[in-house]
């Protein structure tokens, strides 16, 4: 990926406040849910959630995840992300709560909750899509672990 299409994809999410994460059910079966999120400048996706959600449980089990973001502005830009799930600990997660939580005020409640966990994902590929040009814009990128 090159430089300019991260920051491409940086300068779209960061203005985005929601998306809709995928993971899997013990029978296998897909869960979404919408959740707040944050990113870090790698392009990992921080998302914070009580311990006892379908999402945390499915993570625990099985680390795979998808996320997908943008359907705000009529789905012009989106961008979809696969990975594995990574629960935070120590200082990371000290550091990555405090900077989701200023972009997710609603979030700062829960911040010290003894349920809270916060989680990051590790984007293993990403496809990122503008239907606002002519021609459009769309290119995916594995990333190696």
């Amino acid at each position: 990926m090159t430089q300019e299409q991260k920051q491409k994809i940086l300068s779209f999410i960061r203005t985005c406040e929601f998306g809709v994460i995928a993971t899997n059910s013990t029978n296998g079966a897909p869960e979404s849910a919408v959740v707040g999120f944050s990113e870090t400048d790698e392009l990992e996706i921080v998302v914070g959630s009580f311990s006892n959600t379908r999402k945390n449980t499915n993570i625990t089990r099985d680390p795979r995840v998808s996320f997908v973001i943008g359907w705000d502005n009529a789905g012009k830009i989106t961008v979809q992300i696969e990975g594995a799930a990574v629960f935070l600990e120590g200082e990371e997660r000290s550091v990555l709560s405090k900077k989701h939580c200023r972009k997710n005020a609603g979030s700062a409640k829960y911040q010290n909750d003894q349920r809270q966990q916060y989680f990051k994902i590790i984007p293993r590929w990403i496809r990122y899509s503008d239907f606002s040009v002519q021609p459009q814009e769309v290119w995916e990128e594995v990333i190696s672990a």
